[in-house]
C-alpha cells in the first residue's frame, strides 16, 4: 500500500509541472487565444453585425509602419481579398489604396506580432497572413480601429523583391496610396 500511494505522488510531481508547462507553451502553436475568445455569436449581437460577415476569413497584407514611439496601431492593413464590404454586404467600403491602422493579434495569443520579427528595415516590415477582420470595439479592444486577428501559423515576410514593389507602390507610385492616420483620431499624437 506504502508504494503505491508513493508512486501517486510521484506521478503527480512529475505531471503538474508537465501540465503546467504545456498550458503555457500551447500559444506557441495552437490557437488558444480563438479558442477562449472567438465567440462570434457574441460579437454578432454585440456588434450588430451578421455572423456569417464575421465568420469570412481574408487573404491579407499588413505592414509594421509606425507613425512613433509607443504608437498604440503600428500595423496598417494595406490590402484584403476578397474586399472588404461594409455591414450590410451591399455596398463596398472605400479601401481601396488606403492604408488602414489596426489592431493586429494573433489568435494564438491574443497579441500582436513579436518585435523580434520584425526586421530592421522596410523591406522586413510587409507581411502576408490569413485570419478575421472584425468592427473596431470587437472582443472590448479599441473603439477607434478594426480589429485584425490572423492565424498564427499564416503570417509570413513578404519577399524582398515583393515587399520593394509593394513599398514603391503604396509611398511614390503614381496613385500614392493614402493613410487613414487622422480619420478616425485615435489619440496617438505622431512627434514632429
Amino acid at each position: 500500500m506504502a508504494g503505491s500511494s508513493s508512486s501517486k505522488i510521484a506521478t503527480l510531481i512529475v505531471l503538474v509541472p508537465l501540465a503546467l508547462l504545456a498550458w503555457y507553451l500551447a500559444p506557441m502553436a495552437l490557437p488558444v487565444w480563438r479558442w477562449r475568445n472567438m465567440d462570434f455569436r457574441e460579437q454578432s449581437k454585440k456588434l450588430n453585425i451578421p455572423e456569417a460577415m464575421l465568420k469570412k476569413e481574408f487573404d491579407m497584407r499588413v505592414r509594421f509602419h509606425p507613425r512613433g514611439d509607443g504608437d498604440p496601431f503600428p500595423f496598417q492593413l494595406i490590402s484584403m481579398d476578397p474586399t472588404w464590404l461594409s455591414a450590410d454586404e451591399k455596398t463596398h467600403n472605400d479601401e481601396d489604396h488606403l492604408m488602414v491602422r489596426c489592431t493586429l493579434i494573433s489568435d494564438r495569443s491574443g497579441n500582436p506580432p513579436s518585435s523580434l520579427f520584425l526586421g530592421s528595415t522596410y523591406k522586413d516590415r510587409y507581411f502576408k497572413t490569413h485570419g478575421w477582420r472584425f468592427p473596431p470595439g470587437a472582443f472590448g479592444l479599441d473603439k477607434r480601429r478594426p480589429v485584425v486577428i490572423y492565424q498564427g501559423d499564416t503570417f509570413d515576410k513578404l519577399s524582398i523583391g515583393d515587399a520593394e514593389v509593394l513599398d514603391t507602390e503604396v509611398n511614390y507610385g503614381a496613385g500614392k496610396w493614402t493613410n487613414d492616420d487622422k480619420d478616425p483620431d485615435d489619440g496617438f499624437a505622431a512627434p514632429h
